[in-house]
């Protein structure tokens, strides 16, 4: 069984040549493309796009959490005297006490995925004498304008305190409850948001004389185009896996050879929509909504926030709990392939250290050889107790200081290269004036990156080493 989901090699012989992208990855599974050869033997195949600009939905479910948000001049917490959801009077400061059924009123950062009847539980408050409280209370109404929400409580609380300390803190849905004999309310539902990307036109021509190209060389009777567009196709397809790493989405006028006025495009890669992740939502700069009313966390230091999806370790050392418990654990905290399985595409630095530490903590780890496994790569997986992570060295990311000690974890089921109609990577031939005393041919590809749930992947920059 291949791994990642992806279509079994056993398939590749009968098909191969259908796919230049595939052809090339098949006969140099260990080149300088995985990613693009992995994005080729995809099960559903290649979608086309006859649109340069292109969206999909993604059907975002809902985190039920809130974060308790500042009333008036200190905590979060009211009387319910004010009209319409504003604030009344604020609760005791050094410490409020109700009992149960009683009624309060308090306000949260985010009151839209809250209805009527659900039951909040409020989480670690502080309370006096450094203590903690955690309690629970209906809703009666809610108040989007306010982002206010009243409450009645289900039990007897007391000492809690109504200072800023108590802002910021969690609150969470964890049920709903209706009175006996009460009528419905109103439903609920959240809209898709809609993510969107470029096509991206590349295009590596060669030509040669008429002498030139019939002339024998020593190194190949035939003469020069095979091993000219041979070494093409190989920069034409790290170029294209260099853009779906990290290339950044950008749309702006141009000026042909010609003096024509259009646009160039460049696509959007895995990096960039993991920054538009962190960034949140359109009101902190983003380009989707992937977070509505999350904080803008890409300047946060990695081990911030379980939402860091660019971890940056500027060349730090980590500790193997820290490797484990923070960073494979985040990983697969969100992954849609059945197996739980991720490859990571690393530079041959960061390998090493992986190594270097499974080693050392004697970590169970398997060298995939099988063709009819790795299609012809080189793999070492390791089952942790998330999920199942399969290393694969990219030789572009180890070809420089820059990415060698850094990794991409991907969930290869939610990534999809879409080419523009007809546009497909193809060798087109004599591309050269009718007059011109030679040949011109051209591999051209035009080609966008489609990516699914963005915390589903992760990127690890800059690993020092992994210590015990």
């Amino acid at each position: 069984m291949s791994i990642l989901g992806l279509q079994s090699s056993s398939d590749l012989t009968g098909v191969q040549s259908l796919d230049i992208r595939r052809k090339v990855f098949y006969q140099y599974p260990n080149g300088a493309a995985p990613l693009m050869g992995l994005l080729s033997m995809m099960d559903d195949g290649d979608g086309e796009t006859d649109k340069p600009s292109w969206g999909w939905n993604e059907e975002r479910f809902p985190t039920f959490q809130a974060k308790t948000a500042q009333a008036n001049s200190a905590g979060p917490f009211t009387d319910t005297s004010g009209s319409n959801g504003a604030a009344g009077t604020d609760l005791t400061a050094a410490g409020w006490g109700l009992a149960g059924n009683a009624a309060f009123r308090v306000f949260l950062n985010d009151v839209s995925l809250i209805q009527e009847r659900d039951v909040l539980e409020f989480r670690n408050i502080p309370g006096t004498s450094s203590s903690e409280k955690t309690f629970q209370g209906v809703i009666t109404a809610v108040y989007p304008t306010e982002n206010s929400v009243d409450v009645l409580l289900i039990e007897t609380v007391a000492n809690v305190l109504n200072t800023t300390a108590a802002n910021a803190m969690d609150v969470i849905i964890v049920s709903s409850a209706a009175a006996e004999g009460d009528r419905s309310k109103t439903g609920f539902r959240t809209l898709p948001i809609e993510v969107y990307n470029y096509t991206q036109i590349f295009r590596h021509s060669f030509n040669f004389t008429r002498n030139a190209l019939k002339m024998g060389l020593k190194f190949d009777s035939s003469g020069t185009y095979k091993s000219t567009a041979k070494i093409n196709s190989l920069k034409h397809m790290k170029l294209l896996e260099y853009a779906f790493l990290f290339g950044r989405r950008s749309s702006y006028a141009a000026t042909t050879d010609d003096g024509d006025t259009t646009v160039r495009r460049t696509l959007g890669g895995i990096r960039w929509f993991l920054e538009q992740y962190e960034k949140g939502n359109t009101s902190n700069g983003g380009q989707f909504d992937y977070r509505p009313n999350g904080s803008d966390i890409s300047g946060d230091a990695w081990d911030s926030s379980d939402d860091k999806r660019i971890l940056d370790f500027a060349n730090a050392d980590i500790t193997g709990e820290e490797f484990e418990d923070r960073i494979i654990q985040n990983a697969f905290r969100y992954t849609n392939d059945e197996s739980y399985e991720k490859i990571a595409l690393c530079g041959q630095r960061f390998l090493s250290e992986f190594n270097k530490y499974a080693k050392n903590a004697s970590l169970k780890t398997i060298d995939l050889h099988s063709k009819e496994d790795t299609f012809g790569m080189k793999v070492t997986s390791w089952e942790t107790a998330h999920g199942v992570l399969h290393f694969k060295s990219h030789p572009l990311l180890a070809q420089t200081d820059v990415h060698n000690s850094s990794a991409f974890i991907l969930d290869m089921g939610e990534l999809k290269y879409t080419p523009f109609q007809d546009s497909d990577t193809t060798l087109l031939k004599n591309r050269q004036p009718r007059d011109y005393d030679g040949r011109k041919d051209e591999w051209l590809t035009e080609a966008g990156l489609e990516l699914h749930y963005p915390e589903n992947h992760m990127f690890l920059d800059r690993l020092g080493s992994i210590t015990l």
